[in-house]
């Protein structure tokens, strides 16, 4: 996504469809690093030795629902994928319309 990004801000001036597309890549590629951002984050914390049972059951209680988020964020990053595969082969399409088009004329 980067480099189609760089490739593209090298264009003086693109298409319509290929603005579209580079802001539509653009937003995806916001969107994935937050969730790659909310996932680091949530494996960056040391657990401390709890020293009571009930500091245990805090710990295991919050064990849980860092799982929980953890679960999330992967479901999270797995719906981007899709949509960043959407956005690639719906691009493909229209452009292999374009040149269809362009042959005819």
């Amino acid at each position: 996504m980067e480099a189609f990004l760089l490739k593209m801000s090298e264009v003086e001036d693109p298409n319509p469809q290929d603005k579209v597309w580079m802001n539509e890549v653009r937003e995806l590629s916001y969107d994935l690093e937050d969730a790659i951002n909310d996932f680091m984050q949530s494996i960056g914390d040391k657990d401390e030795k709890p020293d009571g049972f009930i500091e245990k059951i805090k710990s295991s209680l919050g064990k849980l629902g860092k799982m929980k988020a953890r679960r999330q964020i992967g479901k999270e990053i797995q719906d981007l994928k899709k949509q960043i595969i959407e956005v690639g082969e719906r691009n493909a399409r229209y452009k292999s319309r374009e040149t269809f088009s362009n042959l005819l004329s």
